[in-house]
């Protein structure tokens, strides 16, 4: 069985849905094999902030500062980035560029309204 997730849910949080999903097959059903599948899905309600939070996240840093507001009639997001000071700054500009083409992506929007700036830490 497969079973859409809100993506912003904690790995926890989507283990314990699978658990009860599977207690109550397996309580209708005792001689059933149940194997259940998580999809993760982008909610309606997901705000900017935290669309670019879960983005990061799938990536593995973290982002701090995001301020998002409209110019010209289209959004224009912009974002801290905390790179390990141990990168080179080659490093730290790819995984910027990654995740910048992550978040234009998700939001199918010009290439130019997302900015990020990194702080080595």
């Amino acid at each position: 069985m497969e079973v859409a997730v809100g993506r912003g849910l904690s790995q926890q949080r989507v283990v314990k849905i699978q658990q009860e999903i599977s207690t109550v097959i397996c309580t209708e059903m005792p001689e059933a094999e149940v194997n259940i599948l998580t999809q993760p899905l982008a909610l309606d309600d997901e705000t900017v902030h935290e669309r670019i939070r879960i983005i990061a996240f799938n990536y593995n840093v973290a982002v701090h500062h995001i301020t998002v507001h409209r110019a010209n009639g289209k959004p224009s997001v912009s974002f801290d980035l905390e790179v390990d000071g141990q990168k080179s700054i080659q490093e730290a500009h790819e995984m910027a560029t990654h995740l910048e083409d992550e978040i234009h992506s998700d939001f199918g929007g010009d290439p130019n309204c997302v900015r990020s700036s990194q702080s080595c830490g």
